[in-house]
């Protein structure tokens, strides 16, 4: 996982995450269905109004 800080959080903040791409997503649900766990990266900013104050990247299991 890599974080990325670039301004300071001085109002309400709010965290987006970007979808993966079709094929990355699809993979993700197959695994998941045959295997019962899977992983997949996801990227998330954090946002104070219109200014993007964060950027953090990491891997996410699912687990049944």
């Amino acid at each position: 996982s890599s974080i990325q800080y670039h301004h300071p959080v001085r109002g309400t903040l709010r965290a987006v995450c970007e979808s993966p791409d079709a094929a990355t997503f699809n993979e993700f649900k197959e695994h998941f269905a045959t295997k019962g766990k899977a992983r997949i990266k996801l990227h998330v900013r954090i946002m104070d109004g219109q200014i993007p104050c964060v950027d953090f990247e990491g891997e996410f299991v699912a687990i049944t």
